[in-house]
């Protein structure tokens, strides 16, 4: 399986954050395996604590420029966002996506958008489709 991150244009620290984080990737990058996926794209952005910028890129959409905005406003914080492209789509799509929930690889919020149930229902599910139950956040 490759991991390839979507990077862009980063500075020396950024590209150490990436670096860093894609070891963090590896356990979903597995169940994306698991599902016959030899190719999972991966962007991370990361955010810290800094002066609010006064500038942005012309070329960034606004909604990033909020997104960035109200990361920022958080104290002592580090976001990850994690954005995973599936090439080719898992056969199972919807044990794979409750795989990756249940491993803390996306959100409950997100899971249940995909899958179209609210998202009190997802350990449920989890648990019909015999899927370990491993998020410490739920």
């Amino acid at each position: 399986m490759a991991v390839r991150p979507r990077a862009g244009l980063m500075d020396d620290e950024t590209r150490r954050l990436v670096e860093a984080d894609l070891a963090a990737v590896r356990p979903f990058t597995e169940i994306a395996s698991r599902h016959g996926v030899g190719y999972v794209d991966v962007a991370l952005v990361h955010h810290r604590m800094r002066p609010q910028p006064v500038a942005w890129p012309e070329a960034v959409p606004p909604e990033l420029w909020n997104a960035a905005k109200a990361a920022l406003r958080r104290e002592d914080h580090r976001q990850t966002w994690i954005e995973m492209t599936f090439d080719p789509v898992p056969f199972d799509i919807d044990r794979a996506v409750l795989e990756l929930w249940s491993a803390g690889g996306t959100s409950s919020r997100m899971a249940a958008e995909i899958l179209d149930v609210p998202p009190g229902d997802l350990p449920a599910l989890a648990g019909r489709l015999g899927i370990p139950f491993t998020r410490s956040d739920a």
